[in-house]
């Protein structure tokens, strides 16, 4: 992923707040609504109240009063805002934090804040059990899905007067001195230097960060992951970033996270716009507000026949194709659900808005049509024609997603005798499904009808060396009656030669020599064996058991 690109998005929409200590803050889910489990404590000049435990919905207007930032996983968050989990694991932490918060009001010279903090630890030692218990019977109140996304803050009432964590003083600093000066201390050291050159601005500042990146796959924790003998306080030389791009990356990695991430086929990615040449922040964000409003429609009929996935892709053709200003980068991703870091699968970068249009337009559209894909599928006692989605290339090549997308996108050639391994193998695991359970397995003619539409796609995209006559792709009319793939009475039921050896000459690409037309005819034949068998002996073909 380019620093540069995600920069310039934060840049271009980072909400700047005018507290500075605000826009350290961040929505624990961002894009969805969520509960907080708030402990409400009332406070006076000598005392504390643990009252009861409140469940708020946190959205994007009121996520701020909670002051979450997200810390260490050994320390515990910024602040005691959290997200829920082992609540009694939670509470050893909070006890910790409560003692640094003590600390940071005594040394800042808060007094109001050392005494409501010192009080409310009382008041949590003292009541610890029955707090965890209400906590516990709230959060089990919630379905599994809403406990994922469930946190966990205060509310204090002190002398009458009601405060969240974010209006008292030591937690702004706390927040602050985490946006900042936390960009330079992790793994108990600290790495900055000053008066370098920030490596994403290029600009001399007079300090610099080690620590900087927002994103988890920027770490350090093992030897030979940092230049000068492994020490890791040198990491500003690896890496150094500055406080203004630390923040501008920061709100960029937020809006990437929030507003870019998509789905395609089950893999996570995300879909970063990046300038040509520098160009204004209003262009950008005409941009970005472009992709972020595409929504997944019907046809104009109603019907679904667009696969959502591919759809994004192609809207994404359509808008930009024009445009020569943009190029895009695609980002597929895995995250570890409890440490969030995150593994990069692949990274597409640079591509041009009319290779969009190119894969899921353009291709597709000298694809779908040919007589061959007419009335393959069958929903719901309905005859449907097939049509191309990435989906179908999925399915042959699933085990080598990410190695197929990026061979599509950069327009490689691909291994004739892998393509047809592909084909293969899946028309053979569809027969091993039939033998051993009732699952759905996909019509063998179906699945050749797939390998052949693949075989068509990739071709217009020049991928494989196939030179399938273009009439072929365009004919309105059947091909043939002679040897279809399955049985029906009504159509011829002699061997059409005539029409067999048209087919052989306008499929030259893949029937390339005597030996394989050789191959197909056999193939012919024993499915005009079939439809015969079938057609008399109430659809049995007591000839494919022994062939199989």
């Amino acid at each position: 992923m380019q620093d540069k690109s995600v920069i310039a998005i934060g840049r271009a929409t980072g909400i700047v707040f005018d507290k500075k200590y605000e826009n350290f803050i961040q929505n624990m889910f961002p894009g969805q609504d969520y509960n907080m489990l708030t402990a409400q404590f009332e406070t006076t000049d000598d005392g504390c109240t643990f009252t009861s435990v409140l469940t708020q919905t946190v959205n994007k207007d009121n996520y701020l009063r909670y002051a979450y930032r997200k810390g260490s996983s050994r320390g515990g968050d910024i602040t005691f805002t959290t997200k829920t989990g082992n609540i009694a694991k939670k509470f050893k932490t909070f006890l910790k934090q409560s003692e640094n918060i003590i600390e940071v009001a005594k040394t800042a010279g808060n007094e109001e804040d050392v005494r409501v903090f010192r009080l409310i630890q009382t008041c949590v030692e003292r009541r610890q059990a029955d707090i965890i218990s209400e906590l516990e019977e709230k959060l089990n109140n919630f379905d599994k899905k809403a406990q994922q996304k469930c946190g966990f803050s205060l509310l204090i009432k002190d002398k009458g007067q009601e405060k969240y964590l974010a209006d008292f003083i030591t937690v702004q600093q706390l927040l602050t001195a985490a946006g900042t000066d936390g960009k330079s201390e992790k793994y108990g050291v600290k790495s900055e230097g000053k008066d370098k050159i920030c490596s994403v601005c290029l600009e001399r500042k007079p300090l610099v960060h080690g620590f900087a990146s927002p994103y988890k796959f920027s770490t350090v924790d093992k030897p030979g992951m940092v230049s000068g003998f492994f020490r890791q306080e040198n990491n500003w030389r690896n890496y150094p970033i500055c406080s203004d791009c630390a923040f501008d990356f920061e709100m960029g990695r937020d809006y990437i996270s929030q507003h870019l991430q998509q789905s395609f086929y089950g893999r996570r990615y995300f879909i970063i716009p990046q300038t040509v040449i520098e160009t204004s922040k209003e262009f950008l964000k005409k941009v970005l507000t472009k992709i972020q409003n595409i929504e997944y429609q019907p046809d104009a009929d109603g019907k679904a026949t667009l696969a959502r996935e591919d759809y994004v892709m192609q809207m994404i053709g359509k808008e930009f194709s024009q445009e020569n200003l943009l190029t895009l980068n695609l980002l597929f991703f895995e995250e570890n659900p409890t440490t969030k870091a995150m593994k990069i699968k692949l990274a597409l970068e640079e591509v041009l808005p009319s290779r969009f249009k190119t894969l899921f337009i353009d291709a597709p559209k000298a694809v779908n049509g040919h007589p061959f894909y007419k009335d393959v599928i069958s929903k719901k006692k309905e005859k449907h024609d097939l049509t191309f989605a990435f989906g179908i290339l999925k399915g042959f090549f699933d085990k080598d997603f990410y190695q197929i997308v990026q061979t599509v996108f950069e327009g490689k050639p691909i291994d004739e005798s892998l393509l047809f391994a592909k084909f293969m193998q899946r028309i053979r695991d569809n027969y091993n499904k039939a033998q051993t359970s009732d699952g759905y397995v996909e019509n063998a003619s179906i699945t050749i009808a797939k390998a052949h539409m693949v075989i068509g796609y990739l071709t217009v995209l020049n991928l494989i060396p196939f030179t399938q006559n273009k009439k072929n792709m365009e004919e309105n009319s059947p091909p043939d009656e002679g040897f279809n793939l399955e049985p029906d009475n009504k159509k011829k039921k002699t061997f059409n030669k005539e029409a067999f050896e048209q087919f052989t000459k306008e499929n030259a690409g893949f029937l390339k020599t005597d030996l394989h037309t050789g191959i197909f005819a056999v193939g012919v034949l024993v499915r005009f064996l079939f439809n015969i068998q079938s057609a008399n002996l109430q659809g049995g073909t007591p000839f494919g058991k022994k062939l199989y």
